[in-house]
């Protein structure tokens, strides 16, 4: 059986098919270029358009060392801070049991005035005198000291009102008298000072006279 015509293809037909693909790449590749210059120009119209921007060997270098110092700022505020609470745990690590030993100093203090109130010259004032002596040192190696009331101005800080007394000697608003004494423990406060406010006498004067004006009747009333 022979090929029918209709089916054989000459050169000039082969060729005619090449050309015609190599034609639609050509334009395939010119639509693409196109596309890229469009991207470009848009790119360019559009600053705020965002880009990623490489960075140079430099900047990284900057970015990094300042990323490490940051970090070793840290890493010494850490240190610095375990250290502190370190020292604070030591310098009050007593401070409970200091605080309950207060009440038994105050005891004694009753004690020991007593003594006095007695006879200055008794074997048993002079013991009592020599323990506190003992107590007071022992005391302030603890880091305890007392909490100063003598004719000082009053601090709600570190003092603890219990009433007012009239004084002519001291001045208003200052201590006048110490009901019990405060401590402070490495400049903590340990137990408020309770203390006795001085007034002048002639404030409660003037509040007299000023309350008496205002009882007595006008004498124009009537």
């Amino acid at each position: 059986m022979t090929a029918s015509p209709d089916t054989e293809t000459s050169p000039e037909d082969d060729v005619d098919i090449t050309d015609e693909q190599s034609a639609r790449q050509s334009e395939l590749d010119d639509a693409s270029a196109a596309d890229e210059n469009r991207s470009t120009i848009d790119q360019n119209n559009n600053p705020d358009t965002d880009v990623p921007k490489k960075k140079t060997a430099e900047e990284e270098a900057a970015e990094w060392r300042d990323i490490a110092l940051r970090r070793q700022a840290d890493l010494e505020n850490f240190r610095k801070r375990i250290e502190r609470e370190r020292l604070d745990s030591i310098r009050f690590a007593n401070a409970a049991l200091l605080e309950e030993l207060l009440p038994v100093i105050d005891n004694f203090e009753m004690g020991l005035e007593a003594a006095r109130s007695e006879s200055m010259d008794s074997m048993i004032f002079k013991g009592m005198e020599m323990v506190k002596k003992q107590l007071v040192d022992f005391l302030e190696s603890k880091g305890i000291r007392e909490v100063v009331t003598g004719n000082t101005e009053f601090d709600p800080a570190i003092h603890e009102a219990m009433g007012q007394e009239e004084s002519d000697e001291v001045a208003d608003g200052h201590i006048i008298r110490t009901v019990r004494r405060g401590y402070l423990l490495n400049d903590r406060l340990l137990r408020a000072a309770s203390v006795m406010i001085a007034t002048s006498p002639k404030d409660k004067d003037a509040r007299a006279v000023s309350a008496g004006s205002g009882e007595q009747s006008d004498p124009r009333e009537g």
